[in-house]
This record gives C-alpha cells, structure tokens and sequence, in this order.
C-alpha cells in the first residue's frame, strides 16, 4: 500500500531486500528461514510474512519482519514423516494469514491459518488428490471473511491444474480441473481482480512446445 518493492531469493538462506517508493533499495538481509520454495505475501502496513519448506524431511517453516522491526524467530507449521513443499501463503485486509502446502508420498494438500492468538492451527487436509498424481507448485488467494480460492498443478505425466474454493463458513468445495489438456500443466500463476475474476496462467506440454496457456474463472 505504500508502494513498496518486497523481493525474496534463496541464497544459503532466505534473501530479502525492500525497495522504497522514493526508488531506494535497503540494505540486503538474511532472513533465519533456511529452506528452499519460499513463498512471501505482505500486509497493508508492510508487515512481511514468510513460508519456505526446510529440515530434513522439508517441513514448513514460517517468519516474518514487522514494518518497523526484525525478523522473528521462525515456526515449524507441521511436522510429519512425509515430504511438505511447494507452500504458499496469502492475508486478508484484516490481518488472517493462511498457508498451503503439498505432502508429497501421501498426494494430499494441507492448509493451516494463524489465530487471533498468533498461534498457527493444526495442519488439516484439504484434499486427496488422484492416486497416481502428485500435487506441486500450490497457489492460494485470500479475500475477506475467510475466502480462499486454491489452485494447484499436478507433478506427473499428463497433470492438470485445479481448484477448490472455501466459503467464508470455512466450507472447501470439490475439486475442479482447470486445464483437461493432454500434456503436463506446470508453472502456474493466478491473479483476482476486483470484479471477482480469477486470471489462471500456465505452462502446458500440449501440442508439445510448453506453449502458455490461460483461462478465466467468474468467482462471484
């Protein structure tokens, strides 16, 4: 909101450098995230949160940099004998965070919000996906009243991309295939309007360039 640039790399750690709106860029800094997929939203007052997947069996960790403060010390999301990456994260104008991230053996998506205590929730599964796939490369937006729209590709031979939707009550709805191409789908990137419309973008192996490929979704 105040114009701002926030960028984020991985180096041996978690990179971040901020770019003012006069056109200055701050001193680089080493976050204490160590982890690779990092995934970084910011809030209105500049508060920078930030996800990445680490540890031995690359479990989601999370910190974050208040506007006019340091970093804090990061949080273990979840913990389990299974692989966890590609997470992603997204906040409401109120201040919720929410964070989503793929299991890798057990072809589930998983998702957890902070709080009002400040406190993350225990990790709850959103969906199974197709036995012989393998989620990868999550993408979550977050609107007001606890609105989520989700979307994910599929890291295996002939994968699509998806979407589920959640409810302000919380509710996820079914599983809905964007893509139905005939190649893999990967590299996605989405974006909400104001309108409601939700702009998907992806990199298809249909008819076998890796071509880009884009649909639209009215989500209200």
């Amino acid at each position: 909101a105040s114009g701002n640039v926030h960028v984020v790399w991985w180096e041996l750690t978690a990179m971040y450098r901020m770019k003012n709106a006069g056109g200055t860029w701050n001193p680089v800094e080493s976050t204490p995230l160590y982890g690779r997929n990092l995934a970084m939203v910011v809030s209105a007052n500049g508060d920078v949160h930030l996800v990445s997947e680490g540890g031995s069996y690359s479990d989601i960790y999370y910190t974050m940099k208040p506007s006019e403060g340091s970093w804090t010390e990061p949080v273990k999301i979840c913990e389990t004998p299974f692989y966890s990456w590609t997470p992603d994260i997204a906040i409401e104008d109120e201040g919720s965070l929410y964070v989503v991230w793929a299991e890798e053996q057990k072809g589930m998506l998983y998702f957890s919000e902070k709080s009002d205590s400040g406190t993350w929730m225990e990790a709850d599964s959103i969906v199974k996906t197709k036995d012989t796939q393998l989620p990868w490369a999550c993408q979550l937006i977050a609107e007001n009243q606890g609105i989520l729209h989700l979307l994910w590709s599929e890291r295996t031979e002939g994968g699509d991309v998806y979407y589920i939707t959640r409810s302000g009550d919380g509710i996820w709805s079914g599983m809905a295939n964007v893509s139905e191409t005939s190649g893999n789908s990967l590299c996605l990137s989405i974006s909400l309007d104001a309108s409601g419309s939700l702009h998907i973008a992806w990199q298809d192996e249909t008819p076998g360039k890796w071509d880009i490929f884009y649909t639209m979704i009215q989500t209200r």
